[in-house]
């Protein structure tokens, strides 16, 4: 029975063999994709790795360089002889340096908000804002920029303005190096000292006086937004430049501010009454450093600090202080003597229809003691005319009475003295000499030194009192107190060419009560 059971139910193995078969394709399948997934991890494991390491190798490679030297230039500023008031400026780059407990926290603030609000807590290279602006960019029609602060003084101090990768990447990895090496407070300071403002302005402090005309401490909130803003676009949002400019910098203006609030370094009031209005900006004159009659006393310094062994570099970019001996109301009150002879006489210095041609003012006032060059006015505007009237020669005329009369006393003369005054008169050696001047060759006869130097004050009879005593005691008489090179040929008559300082310095010898030389110190 058992026999005939087992063979009438025959095993059919087809189905065994067919699920059989479904398993192997599987199972050949597989193999295949993990194997594609494996590859692909170690692929990706060795690039990250060799990426890891070529970035190690890179930053390592990479030093913080020296800075650009144009950028750690100071301005050099010249006062008048108080020591505050200034006379003008040499520079590279207009730029004065300050601590940042100079800059008000406001300030600083808002720089922080218009230019990197997480500038306190990135590591010198804001990643998620680098995403973040590729997005946006990817995504809209706006272009939005990732630099940080760090990164923008990195590019400015060490770096070209290059738009290159590799330039990128380098400054990526000087600013992570920098945050590593300096605090941010130092890193903020660098950076309020060094930026472009615009209007000429590197640095928080002479944007301060170009925008508002103030220091840097006492700007307001509205100053320190509007500064804040125009880091962004110099040209572009500097009011000064048109309407148009005017309102994208209050767009600007509005952004920053609203950034301080969102920072909380001022309350939402305090920036919605900000926003009403942008701050005033003042008329500040812009001229150039020589232009004017200053120009010629700016010249005269730099000639002689560069006499006193003071570099190009040093005098434009190192930062000196100078302090001249030209008084601010004295030169006030040499160019408005200078205004009433050109009023009195007719003449005009710049060319033209009217006035006296050809005629030029120059003007030296020197303190007598000390020598002390207080006043000089060397022409209108030395960018037109480098030539100082002043410091180069012109005849004397008049000017030169004190020295013939000071001969004369020193001689024997007294004021009481009896000269001839005839004109022609001859001389010893035969030659004769006629009066000069407006005088047009009139002869006076027999006068005193004190008529001739009182009531006829001219140069009219000069000549004879010394030729009587000695035409050699005059001269004598020049050159003690340093005429100068001009000097020479004076005692042939008023020909020679001594510069204005020169009997400026006379006089002044002759005002001190010692008798003795004074020298012209500048």
């Amino acid at each position: 029975m058992s026999q005939s059971d087992d063979s009438s139910t025959p095993v059919d193995p087809t189905p065994d063999d067919s699920g059989t078969r479904k398993r192997k394709k599987k199972q050949r399948k597989h193999p295949k994709l993990f194997a594609f997934f494996k590859w692909s991890a170690i692929t990706f494991t060795v690039l990250f790795v060799a990426l890891v390491v070529a970035g190690y190798i890179f930053y390592r490679s990479v030093d913080i360089p020296s800075a650009n030297a144009e950028f750690q230039t100071e301005t050099t500023y010249v006062y008048y002889s108080d020591g505050k008031t200034v006379l003008g400026k040499f520079e590279t780059q207009n730029r004065e340096s300050v601590e940042l407990d100079q800059v008000p926290e406001i300030t600083q603030a808002a720089a922080i908000a218009a230019e990197d609000r997480t500038f306190y807590e990135n590591r010198g290279v804001d990643f998620q804002g680098i995403v973040r602006a590729a997005f946006n960019n990817a995504t809209s029609d706006t272009t939005q920029g990732a630099s940080t602060i760090t990164q923008q003084y990195v590019k400015i101090l060490y770096l070209t303005q290059d738009q290159t990768y590799t330039r990128k990447l380098k400054e990526a990895v000087l600013s992570l190096k920098v945050h590593n090496q300096y605090s941010k407070d130092e890193i903020l300071e660098g950076y309020l000292n060094t930026i472009y403002f615009g209007r000429g302005a590197y640095g928080i402090q002479t944007a301060a006086r170009s925008f508002f005309d103030v220091d840097v401490e006492d700007l307001s909130l509205r100053q320190s937004a509007v500064l804040a803003s125009v880091l962004n676009n110099p040209s572009g949002y500097d009011p000064a430049n048109g309407k148009e400019a005017k309102q994208q910098l209050k767009e600007r203006y509005d952004y920053v501010l609203d950034g301080m609030a969102d920072m909380g370094a001022i309350d939402e009031a305090k920036a919605e009454h900000a926003k009403k209005r942008l701050p005033k900006f003042p008329d500040i004159e812009s001229k150039d450093r020589f232009s004017g009659p200053k120009g010629y006393l700016l010249r005269m310094v730099e000639q002689q600090l560069q006499e006193e062994g003071f570099s190009d570099t040093q005098i434009n970019g190192g930062g000196l202080k100078v302090v001249t001996t030209f008084d601010a109301e004295d030169q006030i009150a040499a160019r408005k003597s200078v205004r009433e002879q050109q009023q009195a006489t007719g003449l005009k210095e710049a060319a033209g229809k009217q006035g006296m041609q050809g005629l030029h003012i120059g003007l030296a006032s020197i303190e007598t003691g000390s020598g002390a060059l207080r006043a000089m006015y060397g022409g209108p505007d030395y960018l037109k005319s480098q030539y100082n009237w002043a410091e180069h020669g012109a005849q004397p005329g008049s000017t030169f009475k004190p020295f013939t009369l000071a001969a004369g006393l020193e001689n024997g003369f007294s004021l009481q003295s009896s000269v001839d005054g005839s004109s022609p008169y001859y001389l010893p050696d035969g030659s004769d000499i006629e009066n000069q001047g407006d005088s047009g060759g009139e002869s006076f006869g027999t006068i005193s030194l004190e008529v001739r130097d009182g009531a006829l004050g001219q140069h009219r009879v000069h000549r004879p009192d010394a030729a009587d005593r000695g035409r050699r005691r005059e001269d004598d008489r020049c050159r003690s107190a340093r005429w100068g090179p001009g000097a020479a040929g004076l005692h042939q008559g008023p020909t020679a060419e001594p510069r204005a300082c020169d009997p400026a310095r006379v006089r002044a010898s002759v005002g001190d009560r010692h008798g003795q030389l004074v020298r012209d110190l500048r």
